[in-house]
């Protein structure tokens, strides 16, 4: 049995897999965003404004449209 099982793993560890695209250009997503100090909460912007290679590998740009930044100063 642990024969049969660890073929079947190899063989199907050895298929390509085909998945959709995580985040198509254009895409938008809003979060809630919650004061640590405070009552106060806002909505949060989140859009995919393109797309980039970083070392040879396909990355997405993200910009936050609206909300409150991470950075204080």
């Amino acid at each position: 049995m642990k024969r049969v099982l660890f073929s079947g793993l190899i063989m199907m560890s050895s298929l390509q897999l085909a998945a959709q695209s995580w985040a198509p250009v254009g895409a938008s997503w809003t979060y809630k965003q919650v004061a640590v100090a405070g009552p106060d909460t806002n909505l949060a912007a989140i859009e995919v404004v393109g797309d980039t290679l970083i070392q040879g590998r396909s990355c997405r740009r993200v910009e936050m449209t609206e909300g409150w930044s991470m950075c204080y100063t």
